[in-house]
């Protein structure tokens, strides 16, 4: 079996105790968002989170075994890593390779894909190990970019991570989905069609 897929006998499990829940009226959780950080390498204008700009703790291990023990009755098959920007979260790698044995339907995790640092790439290789759905921001080219992220060279890194985990991607074998997710604005219209196109070029 694929590291990070659960086999037919767990998502039956998983299926059987939501189905418990439900006949007894009790609720169900489909999906644990979890906020691994508060902090983001961003400023984007029209973030929705709730950001820590004066510095902030990150999930650890040991939080996230602590959180899933309390939610252990729930059975929630599929787990989101987001934040702030959840690469941030130093045990970010060890979390992933925790849940991956708990969370038997889906697990994925959305990144501005603006790091350039070891702590990034061994946090994206654990999400390649595990096939994770991996959901990347790319909003513009240039100075456009800049403006709509709230960062510097915000294109020329983010293009830089999208070559290397397509590589990487091939290299693992991993059959993790990459995303390019884009928010268009006023700031970035007239580049949505070179945006289509450079996804079409990653493939």
């Amino acid at each position: 079996m694929p590291a990070g897929r659960a086999n037919s006998f767990d998502k039956a499990k998983a299926v059987f105790r939501m189905a418990g829940r439900i006949a007894v009226g009790k609720p169900i959780i489909l999906n644990l968002n979890l906020y691994t950080t508060r902090l983001c390498n961003q400023q984007c204008p029209m973030c929705n989170a709730e950001l820590d700009v004066n510095g902030g703790p990150s999930i650890t291990l040991d939080d996230f075994k602590l959180y899933l023990d309390r939610l252990k009755s729930y059975a929630i098959p599929s787990i989101t890593f987001s934040g702030g920007e959840p690469t941030i979260a130093p045990e970010l790698p060890e979390i992933i390779d925790y849940a991956a044995k708990r969370f038997p339907f889906r697990m994925g995790i959305v990144s501005n894909f603006y790091g350039r640092n070891d702590r990034f790439r061994r946090s994206i290789d654990a999400c390649l190990k595990h096939n994770l759905n991996i959901g990347c921001s790319f909003d513009g080219f240039g100075e456009v970019a800049d403006k709509q992220r709230g960062a510097r060279n915000v294109s020329e890194i983010v293009t830089e991570n999208l070559k290397w985990v397509t590589a990487r991607k091939k290299e693992l074998g991993s059959r993790a989905p990459l995303v390019m997710n884009t928010v268009i604005s006023d700031t970035n219209l007239h580049q949505v069609m070179e945006i289509i196109q450079f996804s079409k070029k990653l493939g």
